[in-house]
């Protein structure tokens, strides 16, 4: 009942149809504001007018129907809303402890190749000679420290990519010393490599085949399985 509206020609600003308790009057009187939505003797204005036809409407109400209409709309949406945004936090929460866990990262790490192979000299106490150097494999900027093997490998035997990071420390350890080694078939290199890498004969082609390309000889070469277990041979067998 608080409702009123009357449609008017925009072209003459007439009126042809008003509601029972409109005022035609003062429904002109409101056509001169610019404003579409607008607040006048206690009531609430809203001016319509579709941008391609000559007609318009004027849609007033109480303001006590108003604020009515608004505390309900409030308390239903307000909740809603709450429950949405609590569902999107939990949502994103997850997503994000997820895309950066501890595995997802190492992930990343290899994929940019962003794990470092350093290289310790390995000096010969009888002589004080360098005879060769041992490979040591080190992953940067995890939590803004660098985390040595014994950090990562186990997480890297969880999550299934030990060979990957095997055939990483292999191709980055030629890469670096390969032609080195060839020239200085005196010297050696050692690398740190987990007992799982020795459960098929894939690793022993994988540095037969780099070794033969780079024309390192075998013995230059030396292979140091880490202390969390023990080769199993008959696993180790071709």
């Amino acid at each position: 009942r608080s409702l009123s509206w009357g449609v008017y020609d925009t072209v003459s600003n007439a009126f042809f149809s008003v509601s029972q308790k409109a005022s035609i009057s003062l429904l002109h009187s409101m056509l001169r504001h610019q404003e579409t939505t607008f607040q006048k003797d206690d009531r609430f204005y809203t001016i319509v007018k579709p941008g391609q036809r000559p007609i318009a409407a004027i849609v007033s109400t109480s303001s006590a129907r108003f604020y009515k209409t608004l505390y309900h709309q409030a308390t239903l949406t307000l909740p809603l809303g709450m429950i949405c945004s609590i569902i999107i936090l939990l949502v994103w929460s997850r997503t994000h402890r997820e895309f950066n866990s501890p595995g997802r990262l190492l992930h990343r790490a290899l994929n940019k190749r962003q794990l470092c192979v350093h290289y310790q000299p390995i000096i010969d106490i009888k002589n004080n000679q360098c005879v060769g150097a041992e490979a040591l494999l080190r992953w940067p900027g995890f939590n803004g420290q660098v985390m040595s093997p014994a950090e990562f490998i186990p997480l890297a035997e969880k999550e299934g990519m030990i060979e990957r990071i095997t055939d990483y420390v292999v191709e980055e350890v030629f890469s670096d010393l390969g032609h080195f080694l060839a020239a200085h078939p005196d010297l050696y290199v050692s690398i740190n490599l987990s007992a799982s890498d020795f459960h098929s004969s894939r690793l022993i082609a994988l540095i037969s085949d780099k070794a033969r390309f780079y024309s390192v000889r075998a013995q230059q070469i030396k292979i140091e399985v880490t202390e969390r277990g023990f080769i199993d041979v008959p696993k180790t067998t071709p």
